[in-house]
């Protein structure tokens, strides 16, 4: 959708596209797909945020193996060990 377009686009469209998906999750606040979209976008930014929207998707859909494997990709590069 349009917010992955502005994902794409750069860091200067990050708002445009976080507000994306948050008007998605208006009209389905359970859309796993725009919660793991806002995730990537905050790792993509560099946002601490990330973290909060990975567990986001993992509680929505426990079954969704993308956001495990992104989320521990993520943790790893965070220097937490």
């Amino acid at each position: 959708g349009l917010g992955i377009v502005y994902t794409r686009m750069g860091k200067g469209l990050g708002q445009k596209a976080f507000r994306t998906f948050r008007m998605a999750l208006g009209v389905d606040p359970n859309y796993v797909d725009a919660y793991m979209e806002i995730a990537r976008l905050h790792v993509k930014m560099g946002e601490a945020d990330a973290e909060a929207a990975f567990k986001r998707v993992i509680a929505i859909d426990s079954t969704y193996a993308p956001a495990y494997l992104e989320f521990m990709n993520w943790h790893a590069d965070q220097d937490y060990y």
